[in-house]
């Protein structure tokens, strides 16, 4: 069943894990939770949330990253 994947992860539990994320102090983030903890033994699954006109500080990293927007729109 999709329930017992280790690859489902119910929406309305990721928008309370964002509710009760603080920012990250670093300002490269905005509310961030791990999904999965890990999802996968050698990949990070992130869910991030930005407010409207909420902006972040540019930082440089050698790790691959694939970002896609769930929800909302914006400009970079």
């Amino acid at each position: 069943t999709p329930r017992s994947s280790p690859f489902h992860f119910p929406w309305s539990e990721t928008v309370l894990g964002l509710d009760r994320a603080a920012n990250d102090p670093t300002g490269r983030h905005g509310r961030r939770i791990e999904l999965g903890k890990p999802a996968m033994s050698s990949t990070a699954l992130y869910m991030e949330r930005l407010d409207s006109g909420e902006r972040t500080h540019p930082y440089r990293t050698t790790a691959n990253q694939i970002v896609c927007v769930a929800q909302g729109t914006g400009v970079s």
